[in-house]
């Protein structure tokens, strides 16, 4: 940011009839040396041998427009005697005449507002000392020119533009002539204009930085002071500020903070614009104390973090004041009479600074995940999360073999674990906040600050902006009470603050927000410069554009230009969203969308041509491949489909009963069972069917469009999962659900059986009542859905029915669930004319293996088989020829819950998996039940499961031995 100053005077006039002002270049000269000590870049005073002339003042004021760099702030003194006519403020140029009619024809119009629009800087001041003493205005009344007035300001530059004029319409701008004597009979011995002298005395002896509110106020008191001293006649003119800006959003003058004592957090929060929309009262002073108090808490915390963040590419450390400054935009932008209770105030003024030092907490506290020394169950969940990513993962594999040398391993392994922090559920309750919002005890604080800003409110801001940032804020329905019952009772509308909130973070733009593409653009070539990517951050803002905002912002790479567009695009998803539901209410006022129409490329970028060309996919030549037996290769697999999206909505009823038990807050739940139940047939029309009904936890029409419908969405990924994934993991010990889930496109293979689909489902409500009953039909993969409201629904549960395709060789259900499921986890049965299977929970079926029955163990996850090591993921056999090596010999073992297999997208296969984990099995089942291990250990078997495993043979030979056997 660079101050600069434009120093404009008219003083010798060629007319006659208006007077001349002699003191106008002293009084440029003193400014000018007082703008040049204050650190101002460049101070200009405008000089022209032909004098100051309309061409050459406009010319000059459009060049400094032009001229000005991104966040320059301008300032524009403009010195003379001025005009107001029909409605436009003239300065008037020294070759002005009375003869010229209209005679505002040869003024300068105050007016470049062309020019203001296309300028780069970021805010522009004007100060007009105009209307002077000595003007023959009486000439001027034929042609109808009236005093100083105010000057409009175009709706685009409202948050751009300020006028600073010396005095109010009806008044002159004063002056003191040489000869006057001061109260104290003193003389100048020189002639000087109030207002100029007032300004430059502020510059000069004011050394803070100092705001456009403050400013006037300063240069308003020495205007009053200079006029009681010198007795001039009247009341003192009354500067004037005419803008649209709040006066604490422009420094006008730089310089070190004027309480520089006190954090910027602390200060940010003193000085929020939603303390001016709230009543005054002990109620506000007693809660802005307190977040005031909480502000200097967080800064001390956020700093000790960001020194441990120091390596970390993503931390945008300038994020909670680029967040406090949108929401002070957001806030002054609402309707005149919206009005904040003061624990709505304060949580606005808090939830930027909670969210910054919160989360570089806890990316400080675990970054040991980085380099793998972090303990082991953390370390495996990172693990885990990274091979979601699988793109990053081989990238990440190619940088470690090359020791690249410029640190994008790094920088990819940090951004990993900013998303894997936002995935962990029990970041998410007010326990984790509460070291962070400990409000000590005070006598003269009431009690009700505390719960007021207590960890448990900030907990919902927290989770619902971060796993939801772009969604409408979820609040309770009615506003929740503060201080009930006493004198400082108010109302806190969570919907209304969250709002304000995300949108705020939406618009400061959080590096962490953006899409992946920005990570899959390191470790190459042409590698996305991360430190110009803050920079960008810093330096980007949102332009007034009709009702709503774009994005402004200049990219070095094309990828943070695509990933910017993206994030443009999700912002307007929730403005609109925000303005559906807004009503007419206080909301109604924020931008009514947002666009990206003005994110480009800098000239200089790699591959500036290119406006982010990338390999895109043909959606219907996709649809065909997902669903199709290029990729699937066996139509059977169709059916382990139905079979593991039945058991996730078995799983998921399981572990939200558990929770309503366990915490008594759901109403009295009948006895529960999970099932699942095939049926296959010929229905009336003489059309073949396959039917999959599980009663589990069913769909809402949120699951059907954001799960069900979308390829490659999974059901973990909803907001509602996420909120839940917090509740269940603050009870000890937590409630688990370990979903089988991968890739979310599993379900599209259901069209390598059938040609349309029927589902009919009820969706379990988080109080463990049944929802609404819904038909969904589905003619096709390319085909809309139909959706139909049955009314309230019995039991939750889903039923999935597929209209097999004619012309096709047959399935059997029965046949491909006896090849597949091995273990059920819940009662399984199959029909199909007069066969019946029925798989009963937790027990190996008779057709598991390829030789002779397996031995139980006594572990429910391990087998003693006579064969080559086998494996099966939740139940279902699985097959090992890319990892047979490392599968020891003579074990069957059933991997889920945290050691699920990595497994091919067909998931009919083994990528890798925990030989660690199996061998530690069968060593506990050996140890277990001696008996069965020691069944198995003739010499042969014995031999070859210790070749396979040392560990696994010595347990095996240690169970014989306690049995008596040799």
């Amino acid at each position: 940011m660079a101050y600069r100053a434009l120093l404009i005077g008219a003083s010798t006039y060629d007319d006659p009839a208006i007077g001349d002002l002699p003191f106008v270049p002293e009084d440029l000269r003193q400014l000018h040396a007082a703008l040049s000590a204050r650190g101002f870049a460049s101070v200009e005073v405008l000089e022209a041998p032909r004098g100051i002339i309309r061409t050459t003042v406009n010319a000059r004021v459009g060049g400094f427009l032009r001229e000005a760099r991104r966040d320059d702030v301008l300032l524009v003194v403009l010195s003379g005697h001025g005009q107001r006519f029909e409605g436009t403020d003239y300065l008037i140029p020294e070759d002005a005449s009375f003869a010229i009619r209209p005679f505002a024809e040869c003024c300068v119009a105050i007016d470049w507002q062309r020019e203001l629009e296309d300028s780069a800087a970021a805010q522009v001041l004007f100060l007009v000392d105009a209307c002077r003493e000595g003007f023959a205005r009486d000439t001027m009344s034929p042609v109808g020119v009236r005093g100083w007035g105010g000057q409009r300001i175009a709706a685009a530059l409202r948050r751009k533009v300020g006028y600073l004029y010396a005095c109010s319409p009806a008044q002159v701008a004063l002056f003191v002539k040489p000869n006057e004597q001061a109260a104290d009979g003193t003389s100048p011995g020189e002639s000087f204009s109030l207002f100029s002298r007032a300004v430059a005395g502020v510059v000069a002896e004011l050394p803070h930085a100092m705001d456009l509110g403050e400013f006037h106020r300063q240069v308003q008191e020495r205007v009053t002071a200079l006029h009681r001293a010198y007795a001039k006649p009247g009341s003192p003119q009354a500067v004037r500020l005419a803008t649209d800006l709040d006066g604490a959003d422009f420094t006008v003058l730089p310089g070190p903070p004027k309480d520089a004592g006190v954090h910027p957090w602390v200060r940010s929060v003193t000085g929020h614009a939603a303390w001016e929309r709230t009543a005054a009262g002990p109620a506000r002073e007693a809660i802005q104390e307190a977040a005031e108090e909480l502000a200097a808490q967080l800064a001390r915390a956020y700093d000790e973090s960001g020194a441990v963040l120091t390596d970390d590419p993503w931390h945008d450390a300038q994020l909670a004041t680029r967040t406090q400054e949108r929401a002070n935009f957001l806030v002054r932008g609402l309707d005149p009479a919206t009005a904040f209770s003061p624990t709505e105030a304060a949580l606005l003024a808090l939830l930027p600074l909670v969210t910054q030092a919160y989360w570089a907490r806890q990316a400080a506290s675990r970054a040991a995940v980085l380099d793998g020394t972090a303990p082991r169950p953390e370390q495996d969940r990172f693990q885990a999360f990274t091979r979601s990513h699988p793109r990053l993962v081989r990238r990440l594999a190619a940088l470690d073999q090359t020791a690249e040398p410029h640190g994008d391993a790094a920088r990819i392994r940090w951004w990993l674990h900013h998303r894997w922090l936002l995935h962990q559920p029990e970041l998410y309750t007010g326990g984790a906040l509460a070291a962070l919002l400990a409000l000590p005890d005070r006598p003269e604080r009431p009690a009700w600050c505390s719960g007021a800003l207590g960890p448990a409110r900030f907990a919902h801001f927290l989770q619902d902006q971060r796993q939801a940032p772009f969604a409408h804020p979820q609040g309770p329905a009615l506003p929740d009470t503060v201080a009930a019952s006493t004198g400082h009772e108010h109302m806190v509308r969570q919907d209304v603050v969250g709002a304000l909130a995300k949108t705020a973070h939406a618009l400061a733009v959080d590096p962490v927000d953006l899409s992946e593409i920005v990570a899959e653009h390191l470790g190459i070539s042409d590698a996305v410069d991360t430190g110009a990517l803050l920079a960008t951050l810093r330096g980007s803002d949102w332009r007034g554009a009709g009702a709503g905002r774009s994005l402004n912002a200049e990219c070095g790479h094309p990828a943070v230009q695509i990933a910017l567009r993206e994030h443009a695009t999700r912002t307007d998803a929730l403005l609109r969203d925000i303005s559906r539901g807004a009503a007419g209410g206080p909301l109604h006022a924020l931008p009514a969308y947002a666009d990206a129409d003005r994110v480009r490329l800098t000239g200089g970028a790699a591959h500036h041509l290119t406006e982010g060309i990338r390999f895109q996919l043909a959606e219907d030549r996709v649809q065909e491949l997902l669903m199709g037996e290029s990729l699937y290769s066996d139509r059977d697999l169709a059916v382990r489909e139905l079979y593991q999206n039945a058991l996730d909505a078995l799983r998921h009823r399981d572990a939200r009963t558990q929770y309503l038990t366990r915490t008594n807050s759901g109403r009295r739940l009948p006895p529960w069972t999970g099932a699942i139940t095939f049926r296959q047939g010929i229905a009336p029309d003489g059309r073949g069917y396959l039917e999959c009904h599980d009663n589990g936890v069913g769909m809402g029409v949120t699951e059907i469009a954001r799960a069900f419908a979308q390829g490659g969405a999974r059901f973990v990924d909803l907001p509602e999962y996420a909120e839940e994934q917090a509740e269940w993991s603050q009870l000890d010990p937590p409630v688990q659900l370990f979903p089988n889930s991968r890739f979310g496109i599993g379900v599209l293979s259901y069209f390598m059986l059938a040609d349309e689909i029927e589902v009919r489902t009820c969706r379990m409500s988080r109080e463990g009542r049944p929802g609404r009953q819904l038909r969904v039909t589905i003619a096709g993969p390319g085909n809309l859905f139909r959706v139909e409201d049955l009314g309230e629904g019995d039991e939750p549960g889903t039923v999935v029915r597929l209209l097999l395709s004619r012309g096709r060789a047959p399935v059997s259900v029965v046949d491909v669930l006896e090849q597949v499921l091995w273990v059920a986890q819940y009662r399984t049965t199959a029909e199909q004319g007069a066969r019946r299977g029925v798989w009963e929970a937790g027990v190996l079926a008779d057709a598991a293996g390829a030789g002779q029955p397996p031995v139980a163990s006594g572990h429910p996850d391990l087998w003693w088989t006579d064969e080559a090591g086998q494996l099966m993921a939740d139940g279902l056999f699985v097959k090992c020829s890319g990892v047979h090596d490392l599968l020891p010999y003579g074990v069957l073992v059933n991997l889920h819950g945290p050691h699920q297999p990595e497994l091919t997208v067909d998931r009919a296969e083994v990528i890798a998996f925990s030989r660690d984990h199996a061998v530690r099995l069968a060593c506990e089942a050996a140890a277990r039940e001696s008996a069965s291990a020691a069944r198995m250990a003739n010499w042969y078997w014995t031999a070859k499961v210790s070749t396979d495993s040392p560990q696994v043979g010595d347990a095996v030979i240690a169970a014989a031995a306690r049995t008596g056997r040799s």
